[in-house]
């Protein structure tokens, strides 16, 4: 007795039922995103994520090494990463809470309201959520087909070039990975960004900056924070030493005793940065 291979209009085998139900709720999902304006929206497998758990972050603030998904949500089965567009530079401020001796971003408080309206989206489906800060963000993007490394070790998109911010939600719910096919993102998996272009790298006003690579020890945006925080006796002397010789006015303007517009001298020479400012 023969068999009949069904297929598709387009001569392929037809989606299974539940392939076809993740790519509508991955559809779905991801239209939510556009209108709580995330410009950007990628889906990873959590295994493939696994490969960069154990990577060490050095940075003042933050200092532990990644985890896999499953660390933080044994039960996930997909990871989440949007990206939320700068429309202006002055979203790049940092104020000092000195009520709690703490930080604030203004630019990652707009991000993390947006991630969590998408997150409620989920929950009333029925779907767990949990936010995921122990990942490496700007990895999985590149993974998800948001963007390439630029040399100035962030992720640069051909439309928003770095001028946008990560974050990462993890989910029970069964979505499409997107790494595969990344042109719903507007990325081309051959896309070199930078080629020899080295404008970064000569800009940067410490020398924190190697191709593709940021000392975390050296990167002005940290020490003035550091600083602030009364965290900055354990820098490098030599470090320090060029730290205090810096014009910060020049790199870092002040609003307020406060406040300060970090240090974005690698991005504001960056020629995909000037493309996304002339298209708005």
């Amino acid at each position: 007795m023969s068999h009949t291979k069904r297929t598709s209009r387009n001569g392929s085998p037809p989606a299974d039922p539940e392939s076809r139900q993740a790519g509508d709720l991955t559809r779905e999902l991801q239209a939510e995103a556009r209108r709580l304006e995330l410009d950007l929206f990628g889906v990873v497998a959590p295994g493939d994520a696994d490969r960069y758990a154990g990577i060490p972050v050095d940075y003042w603030e933050i200092r532990r090494s990644t985890v896999r998904p499953a660390d933080i949500m044994p039960e996930v089965r997909s990871v989440v990463i949007v990206g939320f567009s700068l429309w202006d530079p002055v979203l790049d401020v940092a104020a000092f809470d000195g009520r709690r001796g703490a930080w604030r971003y203004p630019a990652y408080a707009l991000m993390a309201h947006r991630a969590e309206k998408l997150a409620g989206w989920l929950l009333r489906r029925g779907f767990n959520v949990r936010s995921a800060g122990r990942l490496p963000y700007k990895r999985l993007a590149v993974l998800a087909g948001l963007g390439r490394f630029g040399k100035n070790s962030l992720v640069l998109h051909p439309r928003l070039g770095s001028e946008f911010r990560l974050a990462c939600l993890l989910t029970d719910a069964d979505l499409r990975p997107m790494q595969t096919p990344p042109a719903e993102n507007g990325v081309d998996p051959s896309w070199d960004p930078c080629g020899s272009c080295e404008r970064c790298l000569e800009a940067c006003p410490m020398g924190a900056l190697s191709p593709y690579t940021v000392d975390p020890e050296a990167c002005l945006v940290a020490l003035t924070l550091r600083e602030k925080a009364g965290d900055i006796n354990e820098v490098d002397p030599d470090v320090l030493r060029r730290f205090r010789a810096l014009d910060l006015a020049r790199y870092e303007p002040r609003s307020s005793p406060n406040v300060h517009l970090m240090c974005r001298a690698c991005q504001d020479v960056c020629p995909w940065n000037a493309e996304s400012a002339a298209a708005g």
